[in-house]
């Protein structure tokens, strides 16, 4: 059984690492949920729970958390274009951007050069909470969790503008700069959606997970446990506002998964010991409607080029930047995730200190359009155009095959390094446990978060 584990947790690391690539010009990462986290599991809790045996068999757990983002530059590579956290933007195609494009003016005077540089950050805090029920008086070895976290998520994506017209390019990406009439038939529109304005947050209670566990072996030396789990969200779905959209949960998605757990005395007595941990947990998210912002293909920042409406159309050739139009809801299925740990707990009488390392891989899973889309509605401005004299819309046109839905999806790869000391009071009427935690999350992947951060744990079985 534990061969099975190790060769399960090494064939993990190999595929998870060859799938590994780097992002950009992407629209939205999607975050590691709460609730996904072996580590955060105290194997103190785990120990308290087996001697809840003797009362009613529950144990519940209170765990407050905050974690907070490290890697800047990476994250924003994978925002930015060409795998670059800054960019420049400029009249013409010399700059990474023609700015022309990027904020048409029709017949007017173009905008200066500009450098644009992104250093998102994340922060995440709040408390989850874990109710373990032994149900040995209905099967030996039997028992059900409840695992809810009440979370609170602050993404910013701390742009930076230098240049000519940083007010304007900034006015632009917050969604304040207003409309501009060229002429009687050409106008350019506000951007609506995927706004870059500062911080975004929420608080919400994210997904629900239920497990149903049999102990296969429960001995002083030895516990190896198997779980079948259900995911049910409660958190909030993406809606396209905000480019890094604050979400809570995996974003509207039923998980189904399965686990196992093995605890096991590699020295020591029942007074000293250390035990090798080991758990992996695997977990199939299925597909569900949320609302996001997509490119075009073969555009960098496609999301913010501009578009115009075709002729037969009202407001024809009014030009908008596309993410006005390309913020849709799509059918997501992120599909597969795989999580293991793998550490040592040395033991010495109530006390108890863990270290262990955790991987954590989720692949990019797929996006589909959920409405039918127009052919002949849109055309985009390539970054070619001549923007310097008033004209009639000019452009390629926005087919739903041109529609880069790979930019709102992404995959998610990291490694964590994490420790815990544990005080419990196992001669109580009802045992107690205190512990404290901390770790550090290394990226994988640009699409991961890099963070560091603490938890303090409390526990009592009844």
């Amino acid at each position: 059984k534990t061969s099975l584990l190790k060769s399960l947790f090494v064939a993990a690391l190999s595929i998870s690492a060859a799938h590994v690539s780097a992002s950009t010009n992407k629209t939205y990462l999607a975050p590691r949920p709460v609730g996904q986290n072996l580590a955060g599991e105290s194997i103190a809790i785990a120990d308290l729970a087996r001697h809840a045996k003797k009362s009613i068999g529950g144990t519940l757990e209170a765990t407050a958390f905050y974690n907070t983002s490290q890697d800047k530059t990476g994250l924003g590579k994978a925002f930015g274009v060409e795998n670059k956290s800054g960019f420049s933007a400029a009249p013409g195609t010399t700059a990474d951007l023609n700015s022309d494009v990027l904020i048409p003016n029709y017949g007017g005077s173009a905008f200066g050069s500009n450098s644009i540089e992104f250093k998102p950050t994340e922060q995440t805090y709040g408390m989850v909470l874990n109710y373990h029920q032994d149900l040995h008086k209905i099967m030996h070895g039997l028992f059900v969790t409840v695992n809810l976290p009440l979370v609170t998520v602050v993404h910013n994506m701390n742009m930076s503008i230098k240049g000519d017209n940083v007010n304007d390019f900034q006015d632009f990406f917050n969604g304040t700069l207003m409309p501009v009439a060229i002429n009687a038939s050409n106008a350019r529109g506000q951007l609506t959606n995927a706004l870059i304005d500062g911080s975004n947050s929420c608080s919400k209670i994210a997904d629900l997970d239920l497990r149903v566990g049999y102990n296969f072996v429960d001995k002083e030396e030895t516990q190896l446990a198997g779980t079948a789990l259900i995911s049910i969200p409660a958190g909030n779905k993406p809606q396209g506002v905000h480019v890094w959209e604050a979400v809570a949960g995996n974003g509207g998605h039923v998980a189904l998964g399965l686990g196992a757990n093995l605890t096991t005395r590699a020295w020591g007595n029942r007074h000293e010991n250390i035990n090798l941990i080991m758990g992996v947990d695997y977990r199939y998210t299925l597909e569900a409607v949320e609302r996001r912002t997509f490119g075009i293909k073969g555009i960098d920042f496609g999301q913010y080029n501009a578009i115009g409406l075709t002729a037969g159309y009202k407001n024809a050739q009014q030009l908008i930047p596309a993410a006005n139009a390309l913020t849709l809801d799509a059918r997501i299925t992120p599909r597969s995730s795989f999580e293991s740990i793998l550490g040592f707990t040395y033991n010495r009488k109530n006390l108890a200190l863990t270290l262990g390392y955790n991987l954590f891989y989720r692949g990019e899973g797929k996006a589909e359009l959920l409405a039918k889309w127009d052919d002949t509605k849109y055309k985009y401005i390539s970054k070619d155009t001549d923007m310097s004299a008033a004209s009639a819309l000019v452009g390629t046109a926005l087919t739903k095959d041109s529609i880069d839905t790979s930019s709102a999806t992404s995959l998610y790869f990291s490694q964590k390094a994490y420790g815990e000391i544990a005080h419990t009071f196992k001669n109580e009427h009802y045992p107690v446990v205190l512990a404290a935690g901390a770790h550090y999350e290394f990226a994988g992947s640009n699409s991961a978060t890099e963070n560091w951060g603490f938890n303090f744990k409390t526990g009592i079985s009844f």
